[in-house]
């Protein structure tokens, strides 16, 4: 399934700086579980729109770090069996002033489906769309088929959970046409991930003697509860070296120092808790070495190291040291990497 990436830039920005496009696979790293958002369950339809027309509704996303939409289930009323296309546009801002005008519309993401007829939940996987906190206006268009609703009677027109809320809705014959109807209720659900932050990277590598740059890198934050993996990589290391990884857990006020005369730099505030000593492999004169860290097994193992116990959102700056006799302090040392603790 294609990603697609949806940016919130500030209001002045141009429209298309609000979706720009992810490599064709879909974004790899941390997410949660899947997760939706239905309307009205079950589906008792007492309307529809025509091949082409369009449903409208608002959406807030309230999760930080905004949630990735994945797929929709939505209620149509024609045959069991019938192939149809979708289009998903979106706005920023409350979608009931532009319904008819088509201000400040843009299309979100395409898919497309089978129907499993009416009153039943036909599933649409769409390209992965990631929605950033904020108001947003829905508008969803199907070709090939025609959309069901049910009338809005004032209590059935809202839904929420601890990420998002919709607020629904219009209905126009065609997309952005005149007239509306108002009151109209989308019968679906929405399937979605919550982006989770990623570890940050700062801090620049030292040259070793060899010219080797030790680049260290975290794909996944750890869990306090050590629920999840998370593993610490280095690379780029002179081969047959010794080394270790070290870390703090409050760089707050901290600047990076020059490590002696060298082109290296610690990145890591003290206190630090050292883990074990490594050995790079490799090969001797190269920069071909390696060191690995599990650090759900190094807490495991040592219930009293720095930080623990840890809890939700503590922070955590891990840099990677290595021998390298020629070079200033007889040391190299490598970038440096942000974590923070997830549940």
């Amino acid at each position: 399934m294609k990603a697609l990436l949806a940016a919130l830039a500030p209001l002045a920005a141009p429209l298309a700086a609000l979706l720009v496009p992810l490599a064709p696979a879909r974004a790899q790293g941390p997410q949660c579980p899947p997760l939706s958002l239905s309307t009205i369950q079950p589906y008792l339809a007492t309307a529809s729109v025509p091949d082409g027309g369009a449903l409208y509704f608002g959406m807030t996303v309230t999760k930080p770090g905004g949630v990735r939409i994945q797929q929709l289930e939505t209620n149509l009323a024609s045959p069991a069996g019938t192939p149809f296309n979708l289009n998903v546009w979106a706005r920023v801002g409350p979608y009931q002033s532009a319904v008819t005008s088509g201000a400040g519309w843009f299309l979100a993401a395409t898919g497309s489906g089978v129907s499993a007829g009416p009153n039943q939940p036909s599933l649409v996987d769409v390209n992965d769309v990631l929605v950033p906190t904020g108001q947003w206006g829905v508008c969803l268009v199907v070709y090939g088929a025609e959309h069901a609703y049910t009338a809005g009677n004032g209590l059935n027109q809202s839904y929420s959970n601890a990420d998002l809320a919709l607020s629904l809705g219009s209905a126009t014959d065609s997309l952005f046409s005149f007239p509306a109807t108002t009151s109209v209720v989308w019968n679906g659900k929405l399937i979605y991930e919550c982006t989770l932050p990623a570890p940050q990277i700062y801090c620049a590598p030292g040259f070793s003697t060899n010219q080797c740059t030790a680049y260290l890198i975290a794909p996944q934050n750890p869990s306090a509860s050590l629920a999840s993996p998370c593993a610490v990589f280095a690379n780029q290391i002179e081969g047959q070296k010794q080394g270790l990884f070290f870390y703090g857990v409050d760089n707050s006020g901290f600047t990076p120092t020059q490590w002696g005369s060298g082109s290296s730099f610690l990145c890591v505030k003290s206190p630090i808790q050292r883990t074990g000593v490594q050995f790079s492999n490799g090969t001797l004169d190269q920069c071909d070495g390696e060191f690995f860290l599990d650090w759900n097994a190094y807490q495991s193992a040592n219930p009293t190291a720095l930080g623990r116990p840890f809890s939700a959102g503590d922070k955590v700056y891990v840099q990677a040291w290595f021998r390298d006799p020629p070079a200033s302090k007889s040391t190299s040392l490598s970038n440096a990497v942000e974590m923070t603790m997830l549940p």
